[in-house]
């Protein structure tokens, strides 16, 4: 309320992780009349050099594994709200069927509750 009484702006830095309360506080924000949203990846602000950004990448690959390492550099270095969470076991999946627009509902009767059961499947397929 002080803002507003007092014609006042504030700033939120923040640094992604996933499709949390950053990324909807920054979606309403860009779309908000007043308000300014400016969300700035490595390669928009010119920071580091290619041979930096694969160095980097690299380093963060061979601590946390292939998917993790990226993840976490997409993250981080490109401010990726699409970036799977470390340790997420999905994250990559359903980025990539996002991205191929696979997702999609499935229709239901709401009278009806809906359950569902998910084996991992570590050994095998996973089943739902």
């Amino acid at each position: 309320p002080i803002l507003e009484e007092n014609g006042g702006w504030a700033m939120f830095i923040t640094t992604p992780r996933g499709r949390n309360h950053g990324a909807s506080f920054y979606e309403r924000a860009r779309k908000t009349p007043g308000w300014f949203a400016l969300r700035q990846g490595v390669r928009d602000t010119h920071l580091f050099s290619p041979d930096q950004l694969e160095r980097i990448k690299s380093e963060l690959v061979d601590l946390y594994g292939e998917e993790d390492g990226e993840n976490l550099f997409n993250q981080e270095y490109h401010c990726s709200f699409d970036a799977a969470i470390l340790g997420s076991y999905y994250g990559r999946i359903l980025a990539e069927l996002d991205q191929q627009r696979r997702i999609t509902s499935v229709p239901y009767d709401p009278n009806y509750p809906v359950y569902t059961s998910w084996d991992l499947g570590l050994d095998d397929l996973t089943v739902v």
